[in-house]
């Protein structure tokens, strides 16, 4: 999977996750965008990332068997670019999963469009 996630307990641990992240999402998350709508409008929605790295947050507390820690990402270089390595703590790894989560799941809502 991903360097900073980690699922034990196999494909039971991922169904459960995945179910209570869907609950997670329906019940808490417009909830949460009421109450930051303000910042929301501030930061154009950017803030919707941070809403997501909470909901993460609150499925760690849940679901023991899934966990988000301090991760490094390696640098890279091509074709006179070059991106640094960069080490994440445990609260810049829940912020960078969830923007990864959120660009996942706008890539996918794309793609069923009609």
């Amino acid at each position: 999977m991903f360097a900073g996630v980690r699922i034990l307990g196999g494909l039971p641990a991922l169904l459960i996750s995945g179910t209570v992240l869907s609950l997670l999402s329906v019940i808490l998350k417009p909830i949460l965008g009421v109450l930051a709508f303000p910042l929301n409008m501030i930061t154009f929605g950017t803030f919707t990332i941070v809403i997501n790295a909470i909901i993460l947050y609150i499925l760690t507390l849940f679901v023991r068997q899934f966990s988000i820690h301090a991760f490094s990402s390696p640098g890279i270089s091509f074709a006179g670019f070059a991106v640094p390595s960069v080490t994440f703590n445990t609260i810049f790894a829940f912020l960078v999963i969830a923007l990864i989560h959120s660009g996942i799941k706008i890539a996918l809502l794309w793609l069923m469009q009609d």
